[in-house]
């Protein structure tokens, strides 16, 4: 099976939009942080080691996030601890990871759908859904129609990208 990746434009959102997928994407950063944490402090690179440690504290602090988005910050930030200890059983140079930036948005499958046919994209949140006008080459019609996996929502200036998996 092969894996692809679309780069996807949304259209220009309005303000409310805008403001929510920002909202979405620091509290994101948050939630990766606080779980980056948690598994440096417990020196584990179990899923449900971190998720038992801290699942209910980062609903708490980031509660502008659907749960398995949560579960997709946890899944990252275990990504970036892993490949820091890798480096280090490498006999490679690595300092402990630090989420300086903001970084994108990842959202799991359930939580994102596409509909091609009206060129719109509808984002899962706590508080109902988000539709995001989408810009969908012809070339692409047919592979945003299939399932896609985990995918990414990437801020560039002032444009958002859907990097659909």
């Amino acid at each position: 099976m092969q894996v692809v990746v679309l780069k996807l434009k949304l259209r220009v959102v309005n303000r409310a939009k805008e403001a929510k997928l920002r909202v979405m994407q620091e509290a994101f950063t948050r939630c990766v942080r606080l779980h980056l944490e948690q598994a440096v402090n417990l020196k584990t690179t179990s899923a449900s080691k971190l998720h038992h440690a801290c699942y209910r504290a980062a609903r708490e602090a980031c509660p502008e996030l659907p749960a398995s988005t949560v579960q997709q910050a946890r899944d990252k930030a275990l990504a970036m601890y892993r490949g820091h200890l890798s480096r280090l059983r490498a006999k490679r140079r690595s300092s402990l990871p630090v989420v300086k930036d903001v970084l994108p948005l990842r959202l799991a499958a359930e939580n994102l759908r596409v509909f091609p046919d009206r060129k719109v994209l509808r984002v899962t949140t706590p508080n109902g859904f988000l539709w995001l006008p989408l810009v969908i080459p012809p070339r692409y019609q047919e592979h945003t129609a299939l399932h896609h996996g985990v995918s990414e929502m990437v801020r560039r200036g002032q444009d958002w990208y859907l990097y659909l998996t």
